[in-house]
């Protein structure tokens, strides 16, 4: 009586759940709905679900370790292939689903902090703990170990800690090799700012459209300030360290201004060197019509003559000089040199007394130049302007 009541149960238990589970000649066991049995490819394989859920392992009342899934397969020594211990493969057609996870880790509820969503561990061969690629990308052959290892573009929407970063630099990964020329990193405004709030698309366990917070308001990185520059300007000046996402939001390479910032540098300590040594007297100036050293050696007349600094100064547009020359003086200019000595400029100065001689920057490239008066084949005074862009 009993054994017929149980075999009822199970017949009514079956037509509600519209699923049959059926074991075949080769000891397979197939899960399936609807009414035909479909071929098993594999030990135990599952077939449909009404509920949407393909294989469910629920225990909620367990009082010590346990294991949701296990999975593990051992081959021998020489044989090739793939072996996959747990796979997990969504195919959502372009009207599908709005959400397709291969794998799904969720773990909540730990107070020991050991709490990991996916945890994988790389051992005795060169591999990947954990491997993320692209599609074209899949399946590298890598020749160390690491904890994880991504072939493709990488997205970080929060804080990344890391105790050690290199960037690869060895020039057999580089081609067109050029040296750097004189940079314009000056024009980079940097700025202070914080992050603004941005919210990104989802759908909730029951297929809700909600937006979840890129950033934890309550983070370290969202509260704190910030140090860079706005990509839209640093675009306009150096476009090749500029990267747009698919979204069309912009980012730099911070990394990549390091260069530029090291030829700057460079570039200046070259000119603070250069007028280092036009002031000792290394170089030698020459007027436009003699190629005798300017004499040094002044006379009371000459002491009496005067050059005064330009103003405004730095400048873009004009700028005026001012000279006193003495009365019985009988020829006198002003000269403009570039940081190398060399003569670009020589004026006329004709009054007597003080008088004004304009400069116009659009005649010169940005940068410092000396200026000197000589007055009788005597150097008076040399002083520098700075002409900005």
């Amino acid at each position: 009586m009993k054994k017929n009541l149980v075999i009822v149960m199970c017949v009514a238990f079956t037509q509600v759940c519209t699923a049959q589970l059926k074991v075949q000649s080769n000891g397979n066991i197939v899960a399936y709905t609807g009414t035909t049995a479909p071929t098993g490819i594999a030990k135990f394989n599952i077939i449909g679900s009404t509920f949407g859920t393909g294989l469910s392992v629920s225990s909620p009342s367990l009082n010590s370790a346990a294991v949701g899934v296990s999975s593990y397969l051992y081959s021998n020594y020489g044989v090739s292939g793939s072996f996959i211990g747990i796979s997990g493969s969504v195919a959502a057609g372009p009207n599908g689903s709005t959400t397709a996870i291969g794998v799904r880790g969720i773990t909540e509820y730990c107070s020991t902090g050991k709490n990991y969503g996916v945890y994988g561990i790389i051992s005795f061969v060169n591999g990947a703990g954990i491997l993320g690629a692209t599609y074209g990308n899949s399946y590298p052959v890598l020749t160390d170990k690491y904890a994880g290892y991504f072939a493709g573009n990488v997205n970080i929407t929060n804080l990344l800690t890391v105790n050690t970063t290199t960037y690869t630099s060895d020039i057999r990964y580089k081609t067109n090799i050029q040296p750097l020329v004189k940079q314009d990193v000056l024009k980079l405004n940097p700025v202070i700012y914080n992050y603004q709030q941005r919210f990104i698309p989802a759908a909730d366990s029951l297929g809700n459209d909600i937006e979840i917070p890129v950033f934890d308001e309550k983070s370290q990185l969202f509260r704190k300030k910030h140090y860079g520059l706005i990509a839209q300007e640093v675009q306009e000046i150096y476009p090749d360290l500029v990267y747009k996402d698919a979204d069309g939001y912009l980012s730099v390479d911070y990394v990549g201004i390091m260069p530029l910032l090291i030829q700057a540098v460079k570039e200046q300590q070259t000119q603070i060197e250069q007028l280092q040594r036009v002031i000792s007297g290394e170089n030698i100036l020459r007027s436009d019509t003699s190629t005798s050293e300017i004499s040094r050696v002044a006379t009371p007349t000459v002491l009496s003559c005067k050059l005064y600094q330009n103003a405004p100064n730095p400048f873009s547009q004009r700028t005026q000089i001012k000279v006193y020359v003495a009365a019985d003086i009988q020829k006198a200019h002003l000269t403009i040199y570039d940081l190398q000595g060399k003569q670009l400029k020589q004026l006329a100065v004709t009054q007597k007394g003080e008088s004004a001689i304009e400069i116009s920057g659009s005649e010169f490239s940005a940068g410092i130049y000396l200026y000197a008066l000589i007055a009788d084949g005597k150097e008076i005074d040399m002083k520098r302007m700075i002409l900005t862009e």
